[in-house]
């Protein structure tokens, strides 16, 4: 084969490799643009720098445009009165889970909030717990799902209101089994 039948042979072979995988590729059409689907904000890979991931793919959840540098607001476009947020914070000294909740969970009598319940339960391998909560003057429904590792608290909350609750219910329980805790030392590869 001459130089120029291999070179027309290789044209095609790249050509065809290239376009094999180009239906599976996540890369962003334009560098350092945010239209990848791997950091999409359905993915939750945009929270992988603050030691976990949460996914709100296959949910009603939108991200919000309001978020600090501690806390993500999600949006469900088909239901105004629902909000999920996704907060992280360092703790001090080291906790075990009940005692961090124990903390704060008095005061929510003092904000007008009555227990259902708490829950719990074991999500890739770390304890996490769940709490149920209802404001009954606001018909306000809560679900706070807390995780902690290493000092590390994250604590997904869902609210809407008490008549909506069990539809929207749903789509908190999907991201908080979703959620997974990173190590930054090791990345995942995806």
């Amino acid at each position: 084969m001459g130089t120029i039948g291999y070179n027309i042979y290789l044209a095609l072979f790249l050509g065809c490799f290239l376009n094999s995988i180009a239906y599976q590729s996540y890369a962003a059409p334009h560098p350092a643009s945010g239209s990848s689907a791997l950091v999409s904000p359905a993915q939750g890979l945009f929270l992988i720098n603050k030691g976990f991931l949460v996914k709100t793919e296959l949910t009603n959840w939108q991200l919000s445009e309001s978020a600090s540098a501690n806390k993500v607001n999600y949006i469900n476009p088909k239901n105004s009165t629902a909000s999920l947020s996704v907060q992280s914070e360092f703790l001090k000294t080291d906790l075990k889970l009940e005692d961090y909740a124990k903390r704060w969970m008095k005061d929510y009598s003092l904000y007008g909030f009555d227990l259902l319940g708490t829950k719990i339960f074991t999500q890739n391998g770390q304890r996490s717990l769940v709490i149920d909560l209802v404001q009954r003057k606001k018909h306000q429904q809560i679900r706070q799902v807390l995780y902690l590792k290493n000092k590390k608290v994250v604590v997904l909350t869902c609210q809407d209101e008490s008549r909506h609750f069990s539809n929207t219910l749903s789509d908190c329980n999907q991201v908080a089994r979703s959620f997974e805790w990173t190590d930054l030392s090791r990345p995942k590869a995806f």
